[in-house]
């Protein structure tokens, strides 16, 4: 059995996978301003709370968005869930928000899995 350390060092690798394939997913533009940057000015901005484990890896509640307005969405969440209807629909928000409050326990294994299919992802870009 691994440790939580361990488990927590797959999550943040598996985090890093995902993130690296939503920024270039999204051509480095910010879902909510349409500014493009570089990997020092944007974030995978999640739409809906890091928190909930149920959708933290779900590519739809994932977007490229800058350093400024992945900050302000902290503030101001409805500028986002706005620009995310439009690029996918209110049925799916609906879909994403109700997904969101499923328990869910990931596993070492999950995380590895996870780690792996977002890198495999990349490449096919």
């Amino acid at each position: 059995m691994k440790s939580a350390k361990s488990k927590s060092v797959l999550k943040k690798r598996a985090l890093k996978a995902l993130s690296d394939y939503i920024r270039e997913r999204d051509h480095w533009t910010c879902i909510t301003c349409g500014k493009m940057g570089d990997k020092y000015s944007m974030d995978n901005g999640h739409l809906i709370s890091r928190y909930w484990s149920a959708t933290l890896f779900d590519e739809r509640n994932c977007n490229c968005q800058c350093k400024g307005c992945n900050i302000a969405h902290e503030n101001d969440y409805e500028i986002y869930k706005r620009k995310w209807i439009e690029k996918y629909s209110e049925e799916e928000y609906d879909e994403m928000y109700a997904l969101s409050k499923t328990i869910v326990r990931r596993t070492e294994s999950d995380y590895l899995d996870f780690e792996k299919y977002f890198k495999k992802k990349l490449g096919e870009l």
